[in-house]
């Protein structure tokens, strides 16, 4: 029943349990030890199962034949540092520009404008540590308050999160540390997001706050602010004004990775090592978000422009 129930999906599924069955058929003709051949179907199926069916990592699909699990993209305004975090995650300098990359993949730039014209693909091992698996990493374009301009780059983000990557466990949103309001610009690249994802988007999202420096003296400076920008009052009022816009039902979870850390500082360091922790568990502990259906449309593009105009 179970062969059967998997036959359209999981096609070695069905080679897995005929072959284990004849496994056990065998057992009184090799007179061989039971227990020892029922340990080893069990370590089979321990750790095969997960990969064919589905964990919240490893999960086995048509797509994922070229793209390893987790999968990350990373989402946000031009400008913001998507580039040169998705560079570090994968541990390339974060200045990397890109070269090996069309349309601005990767390509980090000290510009207003954005560079990276596509949605775009990379695999590697986690900060370049070979210790860790392999992984997925989705550079994105930035998006800003003219999507009727920007109708393409949107349309490529779909098609290819839709038709080739398929799966996605984590979507970071990446914010300035200074993105400390809602502006229109910030509201209308969420509002797309939503729209192109759906609600059940939120589940797998998760806040950045770029350019927090971990310095002594910028956490001084940030401390004599009023209030003090701290970690939780940033972390408190973007989620505040996420669920007062959005209607969120929970906080989202944030981390504060400084891609231009100094690696000098055994500080910075330490902070660096421990938030990029954060994620990695985070993705790692995700059900995968299946993209299958999204999509936005024309009209929903125009009409997120028109309220934007109108503001």
């Amino acid at each position: 029943c179970l062969i059967h129930f998997y036959k359209r999906k999981r096609k070695k599924l069905i080679i897995f349990f005929q072959n284990f069955l004849e496994s056990v058929c065998l057992l009184n003709k090799r007179q061989l030890s039971v227990r020892m051949h029922l340990r080893q179907a069990f370590l089979n199926v321990w750790f095969i199962f997960p990969h064919m069916l589905g964990s919240p990592a490893l999960i086995s699909s048509e797509a994922d034949k070229s793209y390893s699990s987790p999968i990350i993209v990373v989402l946000g305004a031009t400008g913001v540092g998507k580039s040169s975090l998705a560079n570090v995650l994968l541990g390339r300098d974060k200045n990397y520009k890109g070269k090996e990359f069309k349309n601005g993949c990767f390509h980090v730039s000290t510009g207003l404008d954005s560079i990276t014209k596509e949605t775009c693909a990379d695999q590697g091992y986690w900060m370049g540590d070979t210790n860790f698996q392999n992984f997925t990493v989705i550079d994105t374009p930035g998006f800003g308050d003219r999507l009727v301009e920007e109708e393409k780059t949107i349309e490529n983000m779909v098609t290819t999160l839709r038709d080739e990557i398929k799966y996605v466990h984590v979507f970071i949103i990446a914010f300035k540390q200074t993105d400390n309001r809602m502006t229109d610009s910030l509201r209308s690249m969420i509002s797309l997001f939503e729209k192109m994802f759906g609600k059940k988007f939120w589940d797998n999202v998760i806040l950045e706050a770029t350019h927090w420096n971990h310095g002594d003296d910028a956490e001084r400076i940030r401390s004599e602010s009023h209030p003090p920008l701290t970690q939780k009052f940033w972390s408190k009022e973007f989620n505040r004004i996420l669920q007062r816009e959005f209607s969120l039902g929970r906080d989202l979870d944030s981390v504060f990775i400084d891609t231009f850390y100094h690696d000098k500082s055994p500080k910075e360091l330490e902070v660096f090592s421990n938030h990029s922790r954060i994620l990695w568990e985070y993705a790692l502990s995700r059900e995968p978000f299946e993209c299958k259906d999204i999509e936005i449309a024309l009209t929903e593009i125009r009409e997120l422009q028109n309220l934007i105009d109108s503001l």
